[in-house]
């Protein structure tokens, strides 16, 4: 179909970098869809369009992969409580974090951890 490929044209280089350094600088705070597509001077509903044909995921949809991709390396890396690694990477909350987790990788922020340490104990 040729409407995808029009709409993934719109998001240029430039465009996805300024998106994706836009998420990145603001993941812990209140990054909206709607933000991102009036940064870049679309309507809420073509940016969506846009960055779904371009990127193979809707904005919504790559937030929360980076929000997760961030919050596994800080359990992996850090000592901070479950509930503080949530916060800071954008969930409302441990247990807004951890359905997100069992939804998308079929395992929790805590066993998550724990898997870490056990592997961190074996590597000894």
């Amino acid at each position: 179909e040729e409407r995808p490929q029009k709409d993934a044209r719109c998001m240029t280089l430039y465009r996805r970098r300024r998106i994706f350094e836009l998420i990145e600088d603001n993941i812990a705070g209140g990054i909206t869809v709607a933000r991102l597509a009036n940064e870049i001077g679309l309507s809420l509903g073509f940016f969506t369009r846009s960055f779904t044909a371009a990127v193979g995921r809707s904005p919504q949809q790559f937030i929360i992969d980076r929000r997760i991709s961030r919050a596994r390396a800080q359990l992996r890396d850090s000592s901070l409580s479950i509930g503080a690694i949530a916060f800071e990477c954008g969930f409302s909350s441990h247990a807004h974090m951890s359905f997100q987790f069992r939804k998308y990788l079929s395992i929790t922020p805590s066993q998550l951890r724990l898997n870490r340490s056990e592997t961190a104990d074996e590597s000894r």
